[in-house]
């Protein structure tokens, strides 16, 4: 058990958004000891939880050789000869040591303490050891590293640099690969040298200006493929964790990083595609010397382009294999979805005419199962869940369906696909890599110049031991799979979207690329063109498409495709439009108001808790903001780019108010955190930006919400906008402690709203979510108005993960749903028959609302211990239980009834 130290200026009480945790390592507890994640945004520390590393790491065990002293020496060998040659293990094997009582492999902790348990003699000696242990590393692995292989030698190319005046031609380069990754060639490994321009800089500084050796020159940059991957290495960290990112669809679409596509796989695919390029000069476009930076950024916005289709394809489901996206209008996936999705048919999708020789030819008996997702996995998730992809003989049998609703999978019964298919067969060709590359034609091409059919044809094959036709299953199974799903997926792009050109209107890809880059790129109808070349064969709906089965008039998760390029290029490119770029931020359009739905009048109250009035006004927002987070900067995968919110964060405790409209937050997503109560009324509103999946309102880790009047309205969804209407309120734990659990109190003035989608395939966003065990909410009154969806309405209530509410009285115009261990209690007069729950409240207000309870979600019903309830008939007919005027004996069989609270 080894804990960091921490950083003297990481001090939690003085940084705004809180600091992870010190790094440890220990032994794991049991099976399901995950060391879990921290929440940048919430400032929270998730434990217990899976949640891989970019390595797929979830537990800490026997991780204790991070890097430690000035060169972060890390690792078991690094260690081992420090104690050896300086520690305990010189002492012991008695030779001179300097620290003879340090064992550097037992306590390598010792290196960043000021007090490692020794004597006071070596306790001077201890405050060294950080720049010892440095420069013995640096001793051991830089100056006498030569590499026979290469030639390099690090003393030889020292002595070479300082004879040509100390003008660097590649040697801190090659010193920094032999530091980061202990190789000196940039090609000997995938791994990006971290912080590579840094180094140059600082060397070139102290160099040239501190020790005043040689002179600066500034050489132009020679832009070929060398110049393209280093600087696409340089953006690792916010490629890693901005755009291989996944989502776990079984703890709410929580984003961590992607097992199924890895940066290194991809730098190696890239290497593959565009420096020594495929089959017969096909190259993936990042630019050449003779376009020099106008050709290096249009290989930016070409790789772009690749990765936000990449991202809606693949990676955001961790799979290498199709998915099921589509369903039923009542929420069912046909197993028959592996013949087409959108209304495709995959096995149909020949090659045209005069390239008819290359499809791949259809086999009915071929049996093919795709993989099983990263996410279908313990210790992810352990329940039932649907089949994978699949194909076999026999065109009468029916494959039925998946009802994920109750997570049965019904065979035998026929349940067509978007294009009428019930059954498999000769159902082979579904998507697989990174663009889940689909069709006969496209897997014949990818035999045709990758596979085994170039080898037979003798020209050159990447992959000559693949028959990408007999078993395109060996994308997603072959032991280089991480990196041909990569691969696959940039041919794909290289064949269908690069090389594009429609002979009608002279739409030519590459000239559109060039003039996007020469325009500033400020033309949206570019990015547009290029998605909708790769989802429906063409650049517009008018042309003819080259997939014979495709709705040319729809481009499906059309407005992710497009808000992920933006993004990839804003935040992790830092390239945005440059030319005639307004000088102030654009208005954000509002959408038309569709008709008002009612606001139900408030029923009177008689006995609900009356919330006190504020003497004298506690700050307000404008005050109590703490400052906005940036969704780049997370510490923690953001799932981003799908779409980019405006976040405004309070943290530091206390009280803050919102009130009138000055302090009421509009067009942007307030999280509250840290135990802070957060109070809305008067006239305070929070309104949530149009298009967003971020809710309009957000607690976390122990904060509190006291809603007395007002609105929370939750996202607008546009109608060409597919993400959904967006929560109003999102009360969360974050699955960490009951102590961070966060709670709400809502009275007969607050009105809580979900965003409405009114596109034909929109869902309403939810009124109010209580995720995670500890999380409470007891509500008293106001209004839950779920938003009205296309597909599908949202609920009043959204009850998961532990998540308790208690309801004394209030207005629900949706179904509520409770699910997964969720409670709901219902305090009055109520009778529960099936999914219906009815009464009256201890104020007499009556409540018919459908609850539907899912994996071991509760209803719990309590008489008010001041109510007295019977089934005698009232003056007024009426289905709902009576109040009676005087205490009576309720009959023991009355069924419906709960036994009367003492209190």
């Amino acid at each position: 058990l080894v804990e960091g130290t921490p950083h003297p200026n990481q001090d939690y009480l003085q940084n705004e958004f809180g600091v992870p945790p010190p790094l440890q390592c220990r032994p794991k507890e049991n099976g399901r000891d995950y060391a879990g994640y921290w929440d940048g945004y919430d400032g929270e520390f998730v434990k217990k939880v899976a949640y891989p590393s970019t390595l797929g790491k979830m537990d800490v065990r026997g991780c204790c050789y991070w890097g430690r002293g000035a060169l972060r020496t890390n690792g078991l060998c690094n260690f081992g000869k420090i104690n050896y040659l300086l520690g305990r293990g010189a002492y012991l094997r008695q030779r001179y040591s300097r620290y003879p009582t340090i064992d550097f492999c037992r306590n390598p902790g010792a290196i960043c303490s000021e007090s490692s348990n020794i004597n006071d003699s070596d306790e001077v000696n201890t405050k060294e050891l950080k720049y010892v242990i440095s420069l013995f590393e640096w001793i051991e692995r830089i100056q006498l590293y030569s590499n026979s292989v290469s030639k390099w030698d690090y003393m030889d190319q020292l002595k070479l640099y300082v004879d040509e005046g100390f003008k660097d031609s590649g040697f801190i380069d090659a010193v920094s690969s032999v530091v980061t990754r202990g190789c000196d060639d940039y090609y000997c490994s995938t791994h990006a040298i971290f912080m590579m321009e840094e180094r140059r800089k600082n060397f070139e500084f102290l160099v040239h200006n501190i020790f005043g050796l040689g002179s600066t020159t500034q050489s132009q940059p020679r832009y070929d493929y060398d110049h393209f991957e280093k600087w696409v290495q340089s953006k690792r960290t916010r490629i890693e964790g901005t755009v291989l990112v996944s989502q776990n669809n079984y703890v709410e679409g929580l984003p961590y990083f992607s097992q199924s596509f890895t940066f290194d796989s991809f730098i190696s695919a890239l290497r593959v595609t565009a420096r020594f390029g495929v089959s017969d000069g096909l190259f993936f476009y990042v630019g050449d010397p003779v376009s020099g930076e106008r050709g290096f950024r249009a290989g930016v916005v070409n790789l772009a382009a690749f990765l936000a289709n990449a991202m809606v394809e693949s990676i955001v489901y961790d799979s290498c294999d199709e998915t099921y996206w589509e369903s039923s209008s009542d929420g069912k996936y046909p197993m028959s979805n592996s013949c087409g999705q959108n209304s495709r048919s995959y096995q149909d999708e020949t090659c045209p005419a005069w390239q008819s020789f290359i499809s791949c030819p259809v086999n009915d008996a071929m049996m093919v199962e795709g993989e099983v997702p990263v996410m279908g996995k313990p210790p992810f998730f352990f329940d039932d869940q649907a089949p994978q992809f699949q194909c076999r003989a026999g065109a009468e049998y029916d494959v039925g369906y998946w009802d994920p609703s109750t997570e049965t999978y019904v065979e035998n019964e026929p349940f067509p696909n978007s294009s009428g298919r019930t059954d498999v067969e000769g159902c082979c060709w579904w998507g697989r890599g990174v663009l889940h590359t689909r069709g006969v034609c496209n897997f014949g091409k990818l035999n045709f110049h990758l596979g085994v059919r170039a080898a037979n044809e003798n020209r050159p094959s990447i992959y000559p031991d693949i028959d990408f036709c007999f078993n395109p299953e060996e994308i997603c199974t072959n032991r280089s799979s991480m990196e041909i799903r990569w691969v696959v997926g940039m041919f794909e792009w290289i064949n269908r979207v690069q090389d594009y050109y429609d002979s009608k209107s002279g739409f030519d890809y590459k000239n559109e690329l060039l003039k996007y880059v020469d325009g500033g790129m400020l033309d949206d109808s570019f990015v547009e063109s290029a998605n909708r070349i790769f989802v429906s064969g063409c650049h517009t709906s008018l042309c003819s498409s080259t997939l014979p089965t495709i709705d040319m008039e729809r481009v499906t998760f059309e407005l992710q495709r497009k808000m992920n390029f933006k993004n990839i290029m804003k935040i992790i490119f830092n390239m945005q439009p440059s030319e005639n770029r307004p000088t102030a931020k654009p208005t954000r359009p509002m959408p038309t108001p569709e008709p008002t739905r009612p606001v139900p009048t408030p029923n009177p109250t008689s006995r609900r808790p009356t919330v006190s009035a504020i003497a004298s006004p506690s700050p307000t927002v404008g005050t109590a903001v703490i400052g906005n987070v940036d969704p780049s900067e997370s510490q923690r995968p953001t799932g981003s780019p799908v779409e980019l919110s405006d976040i405004t964060q309070m943290n530091k405790g206390g009280e803050v108010r919102i009130f009138d409209k000055a302090s009421s937050i509009s067009d942007e997503t307030l999280i509250i955190t840290r135990n802070t109560t957060l109070r809305i009324e008067g006239n305070g509103y929070v309104v949530a930006p149009v298009n967003s999946t971020w809710p309009a309102l957000r607690l976390s880790d122990s904060a509190k919400l006291i809603a007395v009047s007002g609105f929370v309205n939750g996202s607008y969804a546009g109608r060409g906008y597919e993400g959904g209407g967006g929560e109003a309120i999102q009360l969360s734990n974050g699955q960490s402690t009951v102590e961070t659990a966060s709670y709400a109190e809502f009275y007969d003035g607050i009105n809580v709203i979900g965003g409405d989608a009114p596109g034909p395939d929109g869902m309403g966003g939810n009124a109010l979510q209580v995720n995670g065990f500890g999380t409470e909410a007891t509500i008293y009154g106001g209004n839950f108005i779920p938003g009205k969806g296309g597909k599908f309405d949202g609920s009043s209530l959204y009850v998961l993960n532990s998540g308790s509410v208690h309801i004394y009285g209030g207005n629900f115009l949706g179904e509520i749903e409770v699910t997964r261990n969720g409670i709901i209690q219902f305090h009055g007069c109520f009778l529960q028959n099936g999914t219906t729950v009815y009464g009256l409240f201890p104020d007499e207000s009556e409540l018919e609302i459908t609850v539907r309870t899912t994996f071991g979600g509760q209803i719990v019903i309590i008489p008010d211990g001041e109510q007295e309830c019977d089934t005698a008939p009232s003056s007024t007919p009426t289905r709902f239980p009576t109040i009676s005027p005087q205490p009576t004996v309720v009959p023991r069989s009355s069924a419906w009834m709960r036994p009367l609270s003492p209190c």
